[in-house]
């Protein structure tokens, strides 16, 4: 018997003339139309999860940051890297001075006075202006960046399969899910708990969508589903 499955992948867009194929979970689609996925005591990173290898640079970590995950991480991975910088640059003033090395204290205050103005996020835009005046600051947003990729993700490890599946479509965004069919679904009714993701058109239907929005996501049904219909 063909196994039914639904394999997914993000195609998402770098820029005008580049695309990438990110592979993602398995799930499947019962019955009921609810998505429900096998990534049961899996333990992936969210690098894993979201198709991002490690950074070298910023430009690196700005090339992702199309990604609303990573956008919206940066706001409190910069100010980590911020104090972290710091406290490091005000550390090498300090030995500086002490050695009576003039120009490192020159390029340690340099480097603070600059840091200074990006004490704020500046914006995705800006990031790379402040890692290529400051190798401290790249520095240490790089290595936060990373730890950040290395984490366990929300939706992977010890959950119920369809807890899995509601929370990965669940970041995916209401305006992608919306595209191709899925209903985000938080209790059904008052004083109800259920957190599933629903299918509401038909497997071909949102198979075409997926198509035309350049999304590859494959829907096939639940192999129970389809043992039942053989028999």
């Amino acid at each position: 018997m063909q196994e039914c499955i639904i394999r997914a992948s993000l195609l998402l867009k770098i820029d005008q003339s580049v695309k990438r194929t990110i592979p993602m979970n398995v799930f499947y689609i019962t019955a009921e139309n609810v998505i429900v996925s096998d990534l049961l005591n899996v333990k992936r990173s969210r690098g894993d999860v979201l198709g991002i290898k490690e950074c070298l640079t910023i430009r690196c970590i700005v090339d992702e940051s199309y990604n609303g995950e990573v956008s919206e991480a940066l706001w409190v991975l910069h100010s980590s890297a911020y104090e972290k910088t710091k406290n490091e640059l005000e550390q090498d003033l300090a030995t500086s001075r002490n050695l009576g090395h003039q120009e490192d204290i020159e390029a340690c205050l340099n480097e603070l006075q600059y840091l200074e103005n990006f004490e704020n996020y500046p914006g995705v835009d800006n990031l790379s202006e402040v890692g290529e005046a400051s190798a401290t600051f790249e520095s240490n947003l790089v290595d936060l960046f990373n730890t950040w990729l290395e984490e366990k993700f929300v939706g992977a490890g010890n959950y119920h399969s369809y807890h899995t599946a509601f929370q990965f479509f669940e970041q995916m965004g209401r305006s992608v899910t919306q595209e191709l069919g899925i209903e985000i679904i938080e209790g059904r009714h008052p004083g109800d708990d259920t957190q599933v993701a629903e299918l509401k058109v038909s497997v071909d239907e949102a198979n075409m969508r997926a198509r035309e929005h350049g999304i590859g996501i494959v829907f096939e049904p639940h192999p129970k589903q389809a043992e039942n219909v053989d028999k």
